[in-house]
C-alpha cells in the first residue's frame, strides 16, 4: 500500500499567522469585527490554541495561532470550511509549493463538514 505522506495524521506543534486586512484602510472597522470572529471561533473549536496579536509583524489586523499536539489537517480542513483558508499565511504558503494542497484540503474540508458546503 502507497501511503501519501501528505495523507498520514502526524501530530505537529502548529504555527500559523491569519491575516485580516490593513490597519490603514477604509475598511479598518471591518477588518477588526473580522479579526475578533475569529479568534472567537478559534477558541470555540479549539479551546487549547494559543492567540497573540501580530499587528505589529503583519501591519494590519493579524493573529498569532499555536497549537500543541495537532494533524495539521484538522487546523487546515476547519480554516476551509469556515471560509478563513485565504486569511491563513500558512496555507497560502503551503499552496504556493504544493499546487493540489487547496484542492486536498477542500475535499476533506467538505467530507467533515459537509454541512457547511450547502
Amino acid at each position: 500500500m502507497n501511503l501519501n505522506p501528505m495523507m498520514i495524521n502526524k501530530k505537529v506543534k502548529l504555527h500559523d499567522t491569519v491575516y485580516f486586512g490593513s490597519i490603514l484602510s477604509s475598511g479598518d472597522h471591518g477588518n477588526a469585527m473580522l479579526e475578533q470572529s475569529f479568534v472567537e471561533e478559534l477558541k470555540g473549536k479549539f479551546p487549547e490554541v494559543r492567540v497573540e496579536n501580530a499587528h505589529g509583524r503583519t501591519m494590519g489586523y493579524s493573529q498569532l495561532v499555536e497549537i500543541d499536539d495537532i494533524d495539521p489537517y484538522e487546523y487546515y480542513t476547519w480554516m476551509m470550511a469556515r471560509g478563513w483558508a485565504k486569511k491563513s499565511l500558512n496555507m497560502l504558503a503551503i499552496a504556493s509549493v504544493k499546487s493540489d494542497f487547496m484542492d486536498r484540503v477542500t475535499y476533506k474540508a467538505k467530507a467533515k463538514y459537509p454541512h457547511l458546503f450547502v
